[in-house]
């Protein structure tokens, strides 16, 4: 999507534009690269409609962010803004709580440079998820993130050929993981990497991720990207991925059901 000359705080951003472009397709809805953000109006079956990513936003940019906003069609503003600090004015955050905007989430964008020492890394517990267990696949990720909502994404988007989901079972699926390998060859983005609580503390996700690593330095990918939480981070950390952001996601407060 992007090029790899572009600056490491928007690399970091690209998985999730890539991400949202994958599922807009896959839902037949819009989506589109303006000046200055990415917009996609992926997801009408959860509580938000709308996903806007600011690339970069110079001192003007208060049109920008109202442009943006204005896009959506549903809900008058997008149900999530992210951005990172590194790109964007100091002020930014006030100007989109003046919007009717929150603080959801905030995120650390960290990158991964591949080389020949991770393709030999093999765990016999990870398997390749497919259609017959996809729902299980979804059901564990919508517990291991604590989500209340019924999108499936590895359902919708199961028969998008450059994505592709892995899990390690212990009595059932106990761990997954969901990587865009996407056609360019740039940028690998790592999604879904999710534990059910029972299993945590065994190296699962780290077996996951480093999986996915070996995976896409064998495809050709030069860079792997990531948006941790707390709880994420110290795994990456370990495996060696480096900390390129701070990534906030805005989560709008509707006037007919504020929160």
């Amino acid at each position: 999507m992007q090029s790899t000359n572009q600056s490491k705080p928007i690399l970091t951003l690209n998985s999730l534009a890539d991400i949202s472009r994958h599922m807009s397709i896959a839902l037949g809805a819009e989506y589109g690269y303006k000046n200055g953000y990415f917009f996609s109006e992926s997801f009408p079956e959860l509580d938000w409609h709308n996903r806007v990513i600011l690339n970069e936003a110079g001192d003007n940019y208060q049109p920008l962010i109202d442009e943006a906003i204005d896009l959506s069609t549903h809900t008058g503003h997008p149900k999530f803004l992210t951005f990172c600090d590194e790109l964007v004015p100091a002020e930014v955050p006030s100007y989109l709580e003046s919007k009717n905007m929150s603080l959801l989430r905030t995120l650390t964008g960290m990158l991964y440079y591949p080389t020949e020492k991770d393709a030999f890394f093999h765990d016999d517990r990870i398997i390749e998820i497919t259609e017959d267990r996809i729902d299980e696949w979804d059901t564990v990720v919508h517990t291991a993130f604590g989500r209340t909502d019924d999108y499936q994404t590895g359902r919708s988007l199961l028969k998008d050929e450059e994505i592709r989901f892995f899990a390690i079972e212990e009595d059932g699926i106990a761990s997954t993981i969901m990587v865009c390998l996407d056609g360019n060859k740039e940028n690998a983005g790592i999604h879904n990497v999710g534990t059910l609580p029972a299993y945590r503390g065994k190296g699962y996700a780290e077996s996951l991720v480093r999986h996915v690593i070996a995976l896409a330095y064998k495809e050709g990918f030069p860079m792997l990207s990531l948006q941790a939480s707390d709880l994420g981070k110290p795994v990456y950390e370990r495996i060696g991925f480096r900390k390129e952001s701070t990534i906030r996601m805005y989560h709008s407060i509707a006037p007919s059901k504020q929160r």
